[in-house]
């Protein structure tokens, strides 16, 4: 026992000593009457006295059953105490007494087996006339009850903890936005969902503002609803907003509510929002976790009141029954019990005017700051002498109290939650039998919710799916999540397309007890799925038939293969165009013969279409189903397709006229190629004779004037030029450099060959290296006339740069030198006839005239880019 006890005690000794009017029998009858068991024992430890209480609480029917007892042999008392008790201290704990220990060591013959959880205070007794020890008081105040209490309430914190637990997972379970915010807009609470879109973990988002995450104009919205919610107390929902994370802008279902704190003062906004981004174009968790409640205070021991019945004055009280109405113990002594203690009105006690019996009942106790404890109360009437009295005791049940307010406010707040969820969400045990619906759940099965509780949700799925929810649900026995779609059918008989999120339901041993389930409404999303599926299957075949239409036109343009190899790619070209490729043969008729497919075969599935060319029939395009297909515009086959083999039926026609008209232009080709042959032939004789007379001429007028020897020249070099003329023009077809390259370069080496001062020096890109252009017995005279041109105006170490380049299907050769440059008087008419940086050539106008035939081009560069001269030549590639 502690100092303050101790003193109590002595000054209850010295209070009874000092009252006159109270003898033995008057202490006898507080020692009887005491509700508490006391027992009193000598030095050795053997008991000698004990109260009808102690009787009880021992389980005896007598004292003579407790004769014999010896304190310091109850297994029930530790060393410890029994050392402090032989030591002379007054000792006050608390301990259970396992009535079982007390049978097996045969202490006394109790009737009891169980444990009893006691406060027990020990008092050393003196002799008032020598002072010396004589013996040892000892209290029991049977706290069991309270030890249940103290059980439940730790037990409604369990529950109470597994309730938050199971709604922190359906929350998770939830595929949408959960969040807490106070009045200026900062997250207190978000999920898991809500943190992830924004690349955060939940703590370092809760404590940011909205204006931290979101534009301002977008923020400054999101606040304005939420002060709305907060100032009117009203729920706000099914609010549909944009909703912006760092990679993306989604749609949501906004709903809010207030959030109040365990007062019911609103201190900010609970929100949940619902991805719809899928529900507008075509519609797709909630998580949340609640505050711990907070703990539970820590159990107290009994106070033990002694009334007056008389005067209802308050004669004794122990530190306890202080502690628990922060009253002092003088404060209390001589006041009305109804003032200090009951709130009980004046004359309506509910022992003494009222007759009530008041055993473990709850009731509520006064304290000193005018507050109301709620207790759990018991009251015996006594008889100390001849006086009546009152002995009370009570236990604080504050601490459960609250805990049960707290419990049924947070039960309130669940269940909002959960009924404001734009999706169904069930509890359901391992027979699938439902334990808890919310209501969307209710809307969307059609029933209301009590009449849902202990059916089997495979009552409304369709038989189909029951297999399905058998395998799903045998992974919760594992702890496993998990996610898939079934259909149920509801109170119309309608059947909804469902997409189902199911997680474990645990219960309070932590085993799996059933599952939590959330259920999405997809039917529409199904069906703009479908739509959306079959739409893509059309345009991918509308794709199919243009890809068909652009391959005959690239065939179009293949006019050097085979007309057999042409008329064989048409058909296949055909078979992968229609809407079932593998089921489908071609075959094209011409001229008596069939190009057909490697599968074709002649079926009773057919459609055909004549091919023809200048106005008369020339063939036939046939396309045969290998197997039966349903029914479509004509036959098995679609209106698409008919336009289709219509089409690919004209191209063909097109390009057999085409191949037809090369064929007579080549016919025609070689005809002139003969005349021409047969003419460049004459020619070349008529020029060698001409070129002999010439020679024989300027040998006779050796010794003519100036003005003869000049015409001679001349003859002869409109004759060298002629002859050089019919001499490319003789080049054979199959001899004509298609590479620009490759023929500059064997240009430029004839040239420096004869002319060992020149340099000519080609680069080329690598696109441009090989690259080709049309064939043309005269392109090589535009570089011999360029290399010549640059030589005759070069002094010293003439030196001829080529830079070749391909882009965009041209290909271009810069020519540049290190001579003079070309006189600004002759720039403007450099490319006509006539025209030459000298006077009288013709070399740059038929360069010009050569490159445009080609539908090439040249043109002088401006001279202030580059040093000497430099043309550009531009020649399309084949």
């Amino acid at each position: 026992m502690d100092r303050n006890s101790t003193k109590s005690g002595d000054r209850i000794k010295q209070n009874w000593e000092s009252r006159t009017n109270l003898d033995t029998e008057w202490l006898l009858s507080i020692f009887e009457g005491m509700p508490i068991p006391i027992n009193v024992f000598d030095l050795e430890g053997n008991i000698i006295a004990a109260n009808e209480a102690l009787i009880e609480f021992a389980g005896v029917s007598s004292f003579d059953d407790l004769k014999g007892f010896n304190i310091f042999n109850d297994p029930n008392m530790s060393a410890e105490m029994k050392e402090r008790l032989h030591s002379g201290e007054n000792i006050r704990y608390q301990s259970e007494i396992d009535f079982q220990l007390v049978r097996e060591f045969d202490l006394y013959p109790t009737e009891r087996t169980d444990i009893a959880y006691v406060e027990t205070g020990m008092t050393i007794l003196e002799s008032p006339l020598t002072g010396k020890k004589i013996g040892y008081l000892v209290q029991l105040v049977d706290i069991s009850e309270q030890k249940r209490l103290e059980t439940e309430l730790k037990q409604s914190q369990k529950e109470f903890k597994e309730i938050s637990r199971e709604f922190e997972r359906i929350l998770d379970t939830i595929p949408g936005i959960v969040f807490y915010k106070d009045r200026n807009g900062n997250f207190i609470r978000v999920n898991e969902y809500l943190a992830k879109a924004h690349d955060m973990s939940k703590d370092e988002l809760e404590g940011k503002s909205t204006f931290d995450l979101y534009p301002e104009s977008r923020a400054e919205a999101y606040l304005k609803d939420d002060l709305e919610v907060i100032e009117s107390g009203e729920p706000k929902t099914n609010v549909v907003e944009p909703w912006t994370t760092k990679d993306e802008t989604k749609w949501i279902n906004t709903s809010k509510i207030p959030l109040r704190d365990d007062d019911g003062k609103i201190v900010g906004v609970v929100g949940i929002s619902i991805d719809i981004t899928e529900r507008k174009r075509m519609e797709d968790e909630l998580k949340d976790r609640e505050r711990q409640v907070r703990k539970v205070l820590e159990s107290v021991p009994a106070g033990i009141v002694i009334v007056e019945a008389k005067t209802k004055r308050i004669v004794e009280a122990n530190s306890k029954a202080c502690e628990i109405t922060g009253f002092d113990e003088d404060e209390l002594e001589g006041a009305l019990c109804n003032r200090y203690l009951c709130p009980a009105e004046k004359d309506e006690c509910p022992i003494l005017d009222l007759d009530q019996e008041v055993d473990n009942s709850e009731r509520t106790c006064l304290t000193k700051d005018g507050s109301r404890v709620p207790i759990l109360k018991t009251v015996k009437k006594i008889t100390l002498g001849k006086n009546e009295y009152l002995l009370e005791s009570f236990v604080d049940i504050s601490q459960q109290k609250g805990i049960e307010k707290a419990l049924r406010a947070s039960e309130k707040r669940y269940r909002t939650l959960i009924d404001v969820l734009p999706a169904g969400v069930a509890i359901a045990d391992s027979d699938e039998k439902f334990e808890m619906v919310n209501q969307p759940m209710s809307e969307l099965l059609g029933y209301d919710s009590e009449k849902l509780i202990g059916r089997s949700l495979l009552e409304f799925v369709d038989p189909a799916y029951h297999s399905k929810i058998f395998a799903e649900t045998k992974k919760r026995e594992n702890g496993v999540d998990s996610s898939y779609e079934i259909q149920i059918i509801n109170v119309d008989g309608e059947k909804r397309d469902i997409h189902l999120t199911a997680t474990p339901h645990f219960n309070d041993s932590g085993e799996v007890a059933g599952s939590i389930g959330i259920f999405y409404d997809i039917t529409e999303r199904k069906e703009s799925q479908r739509e959306l599926r079959e739409t893509a299957y059309q345009l991918q075949e509308r794709i199919k038939e243009m890809e068909a239409l652009y391959a005959m036109a690239d065939l179009s343009n293949e006019t050097d293969i085979p007309m057999s190899e042409a008329l064989q790619s048409a058909a296949q070209i055909t078979k992968d165009a229609f809407q079932y490729p593998n089921i489908t043969c071609v075959r094209v008729l011409f001229e008596g013969q069939e190009y057909a497919t490697s599968n074709f075969e002649e079926t009773e599935w057919k459609l055909e279409q004549d091919i023809w060319c200048e106005g008369e029939r020339i063939g036939n395009l046939q396309v045969y189903y290998l197997e039966s297909r349903p029914a479509s515009d004509r036959g098995p086959f679609l209106s698409e397709e008919v336009d289709l083999i219509a089409s690919i039926a004209i191209q063909i026609g097109e390009y057999i006229e085409l191949r037809r008209t090369q064929q007579r232009r080549e016919e025609q080709h070689r005809e002139l190629e003969l005349y021409a042959s047969l003419l460049r032939h004459d020619l070349k004789n008529d020029l060698g004779a001409i070129l002999g007379n010439l020679d024989i001429l300027k040998m006779i007028l050796r010794d003519a004037d100036e003005e003869t020897r000049k015409t001679i020249s001349s003859a002869e070099a409109v004759c060298e030029r002629m002859n050089s003329l019919l001499t490319a023009l003789s080049r054979p077809a199959e001899t004509i450099e298609t590479n620009l390259y490759r023929l500059i370069d064997r240009i430029a080496g004839q040239t420096t060959e004869e002319e060992p001062q020149l340099t000519i020096n080609i680069t080329a890109d690598a696109d441009a290296e090989g690259a080709r252009i049309p064939a043309s017995r005269l392109l090589p005279m535009v570089f011999e006339n360029l290399f010549r041109n640059s030589l005759d105006f070069i002094e010293e170490d003439p030196v001829i740069a080529v830079k070749l380049s391909n882009e965009s299907g041209m290909v271009e050769a810069l020519v540049s030198d290190n001579g003079p440059g070309v006189a600004d008087e002759v720039r403007d008419s450099l490319f006509e006839r006539g025209s030459s940086t000298r006077g009288g050539g013709m070399g740059l106008y038929l360069s010009k005239q050569i490159l445009e035939g080609l539908d090439g081009s040249i043109e002088l560069v401006d001279a202030s880019l580059h040093e000497g001269a430099t043309f550009r030549v531009m020649l399309p590639t084949r």
